[in-house]
């Protein structure tokens, strides 16, 4: 079975304004000509309008550096082309616009059965920007990143041309994880992934420490679709890299709480709370946060298995929490990533003790 959305209505591409941009972690401000394109027409006429700074793409904005600016140049807002082509029910496989959220994917699908295959920790992405830093997720151990699930996608090239690529292909290769600079994603096509309810079977325990904590995820991670730990960087001692262990799966629908019905697979939208729009400097520093980080591993049970819980909380805390980056003030804040190879753990202790 197959069945298509209909199309956004064509209509010209709002025009170009300056707007000040910067990333989620609200840092490095920098000004740019904006144009928000409604149709593939409409990218390719402002990508070949831009001046000598040239064009990037930005989806919502939740990079946390300065990867979605473009200082003195042209920025494409694209989560107006936001249509969902088709979905192949059979296929397990949707079609969708690259403007298309995580969040308008996720309460499409899962009421039909199904799940995207790769979330970040938010459901505020577009598939053209998950496609372009290759976002990962809590199943990165089974099931890598995102565009190990992509069938295709169409890419508008810095010379005009509109190519489809699939896996393989050398210029898709090299725009998963390319950050937009080989072009501008127009749509794709996903391999989904079957679910029986919109729950989540979850265990939790605490780690004492960074040893315990890797440990135990070497141990066990195997067994889980989904795996994360929360550590605590700045505990000190024998508590340094003290943990808890979040993992989990997709609850089958017989474990979904009982007098759900059809609700069982429903996704509600929407936020229970939203930061103030503004905060005094300070309010997160050392003393803040330890006393938060204290709460949270106090509050998390030494062990607890198959808890069951909406999918929601699971995946996308943070998202109940509308503008929560403003919390850390007007300076906003930096997130570091790291990866570290297997042999290399001193480096996770090194990175915790400075």
């Amino acid at each position: 079975m197959s069945t298509s959305s209909a199309e956004l209505e064509t209509g010209a591409a709002d025009e170009a304004h300056e707007r000040l941009l910067t990333g989620w972690g609200r840092t490095a401000p920098s000004r740019a000509e904006v144009v928000e394109p409604r149709t593939a027409d409409d990218v390719a006429e402002a990508l070949a309008g831009a001046g000598p700074r040239g064009a990037l793409a930005r989806g919502l904005g939740r990079s946390y550096g300065d990867a979605a600016q473009n200082a003195g140049g042209r920025v494409l807002a694209m989560s107006l082309l936001a249509a969902v082509r088709e979905i192949d029910e059979e296929a397990g496989e949707a079609t969708v616009d690259a403007g298309v959220s995580i969040e308008q994917l996720v309460q499409l699908l899962v009421p039909m059965g199904f799940f995207v295959p790769v979330t970040p920790g938010t459901w505020h992405v577009t598939v053209g920007g998950a496609i372009a830093a290759d976002v990962h997720g809590k199943n990165h151990h089974r099931d890598g990143s995102f565009c190990d699930h992509v069938v295709w996608f169409e890419l508008l090239t810095p010379a005009g041309e509109r190519v489809r690529l699939a896996r393989g292909d050398e210029l898709f290769d090299a725009t998963a994880g390319g950050m937009g600079l080989t072009g501008i994603v127009l749509s794709a096509r996903l391999r989904l992934l079957r679910v029986e309810s919109a729950y989540m079977t979850v265990d939790r325990e605490r780690a004492g420490d960074l040893d315990d904590a890797m440990a135990r995820m070497s141990a066990r991670d195997d067994e889980y679709r989904y795996s994360v730990a929360w550590i605590d960087c700045l505990a000190r001692g024998r508590s340094l890299g003290r943990s808890v262990l979040i993992r989990g799966d997709h609850a089958g629908a017989d474990l979904a709480p009982a007098g759900r019905g059809n609700g069982a697979l429903a996704v509600p939208g929407g936020t229970k709370l939203a930061a103030p729009p503004w905060t005094p400097p300070g309010l997160l520093r050392r003393s803040t946060v330890r006393i938060f980080n204290e709460a949270y591993y106090r509050s998390a049970p030494v062990s607890e298995i198959g808890r069951i819980e909406h999918m929601r909380p699971f995946f996308w805390p943070l998202d109940s929490v509308r503008n929560w980056n403003r919390i850390y003030g007007p300076s906003g804040f930096l997130q570091y990533q790291l990866v570290v190879p297997f042999g290399r753990e001193d480096a996770l202790r090194e990175s915790l003790e400075r």
